[in-house]
Order: structure tokens, then sequence, then C-alpha cells
């Protein structure tokens, strides 16, 4: 290894080692889109996002068109947070939103967030 002086220092491999690299732990990440809610894809997708640090969800729909979310098979926002909240991830990021919500903005956000956030006390039933 050069120095300032000019001369050089050798180093064995475990030294080059401890100067060169950092280990950290590292984050797991989950992505899940285009998923109809059932009890079989529930469990596959609280398997995957089990203990994520970050997992995007698609929440396309409202609850209250649950229905219409099963016709196209995707998930409301209620059941994404149930989901993450069920997987016990870190962080939820609720995205891939209908646009027939384009006039309630952050309704599809807040509906996934409260699921996700839902105290044992206040869980009306687990979608």
């Amino acid at each position: 290894m050069p120095l300032r002086n000019g001369t050089t220092k050798k180093l064995t491999l475990e030294q080059w080692y401890n100067l060169l690299i950092l280990e950290s732990s590292g984050q797991k990440i989950a992505y899940v889109a285009d998923n109809q809610y059932n009890p079989s894809n529930a469990e596959r997708i609280i398997a995957l996002a089990k203990n994520a640090d970050l997992f995007y969800c698609e929440a396309c729909f409202s609850q209250d068109d649950e229905e219409f979310a099963r016709a196209r098979f995707h998930l409301t926002a209620t059941q994404a947070g149930v989901l993450a909240r069920r997987a016990q991830v870190r962080s939820l990021i609720p995205f891939h939103f209908s646009p027939r919500y384009r006039t309630e903005p952050g309704r599809l956000e807040k509906e996934a967030l409260a699921a996700f956030t839902a105290s044992d006390s206040s869980r009306a039933s687990e979608v």
C-alpha cells in the first residue's frame, strides 16, 4: 500500500480485508402486484414478505369495492395493509392505485396504512 511519504507498506490478505470490506445487514424487499385475494394467495404473500424491511404492495381498490377488485384479480388497500401487518413487515409502500380514485388523492394509501397499523382491539375483521 503506498504511503504519503512515498514508501509502501505490505499488507496481509486479512489486513486488506479489514481495510476494504464493510459488512452490514442487508435489506429484505418484497414486491407484490396483480394478485387476487384468496386464502392461498394470502398465505403465499405473507410467506414472501415475512419480516421484510420494505413491502411494496398493490392497493388497487378500496375495500368498499372488494367485489370489483376480486373480479379484476387485484387487492384492495385494506387487504394490502392486513397482509403487510400479518407478514410483520417494517414498512408498507402501497402502490398501483386505480385511476377511479383520482378525485380522492391519498384515499387508498390511507386505507392501506390504517389496516397495516391497526391495533388488535381496533380490528373489525381480517378481510
